[in-house]
């Protein structure tokens, strides 16, 4: 049944990449497995930390690579049949409801990049994510500020300032919202922010230097977003997910 619900939603995503007109064969074999392929479907990526995954009973769920599972669900269905199995440090990224499922997984992969193992962002959607796009197209983040991001990132306490900066950000910088999703004193936001000054030599409580850490912020966090859409590509090439030599995120 495994071998057979793999084979199906290889070819689903290979019709969804290439835009093919649905065959009567596959019609059946959705028919067969309860999946209607005119309905709006999303989905939701795992990056997991288990060897051997809980058992969910989402039938519609296939391997990226050896760390990432994606599951798929009807538009009515809520996430927390999948998320309820998966807490921190697994990290989830969940795409908005699509008829296109290859577009939905897309967004998942990219939600997926603005989590971390912490249990204050170990889960993003793309709804939260996909307004900084244009950030992540434009091509107009520095450097430098690339390489500081990356830094912060390979430390706790710095992290924690990239979560502040991040949340900042979210909440149309509002510090005592800020405090509150990380559960922290605003004292506490506002020394972090501070030093985070003072490491990037940019203000994030000015605008337009804002923007020029968000920039560089989008950018360090979907640096290897194309690495696993590759991943994607090859499945829908009839490649198997562990034929895949690309490297993990």
């Amino acid at each position: 049944m495994k071998r057979n619900i793999d084979h199906f939603l290889h070819e689903w995503l290979t019709i969804a990449d290439t835009d093919q007109i649905i065959s009567d064969d596959l019609e059946h074999q959705a028919q067969a497995l309860g999946v209607d392929l005119h309905q709006a479907y999303y989905a939701i990526i795992i990056k997991h930390s288990e060897q051997v995954l809980p058992v969910t009973h989402i039938q519609l769920a296939l391997r990226l690579d050896a760390t990432h599972q994606i599951y798929i669900l009807r538009q009515f269905e809520a996430p927390t049949l999948v998320t309820q199995y998966f807490a921190a440090p697994n990290q989830i990224g969940i795409g908005s409801p699509h008829f296109d499922v290859i577009r939905t997984i897309q967004e998942a992969l990219q939600a997926l990049c603005f989590t971390t193992i912490s249990p204050l962002q170990h889960q993003a959607t793309y709804q939260t994510t996909q307004q900084f796009e244009l950030l992540r197209h434009g091509l107009m983040a520095n450097k430098q500020l690339i390489a500081t991001m990356h830094n912060l990132g390979n430390g706790t306490d710095e992290l924690n300032l990239l979560n502040t900066f991040w949340f900042f950000t979210l909440t149309n910088h509002n510090v005592a919202k800020t405090a509150q999703i990380l559960h922290v004193h605003r004292k506490t936001v506002e020394y972090r922010l501070k030093r985070f000054t003072a490491i990037t030599q940019y203000n994030p409580q000015h605008v337009i230097e804002n923007i020029d850490l968000l920039a560089a912020y989008v950018t360090w966090r979907t640096r290897n977003l194309p690495l696993q859409l590759a991943k994607l590509a090859r499945i829908t090439n009839h490649m198997l997910p562990q034929d895949s030599q690309l490297p993990d995120i």
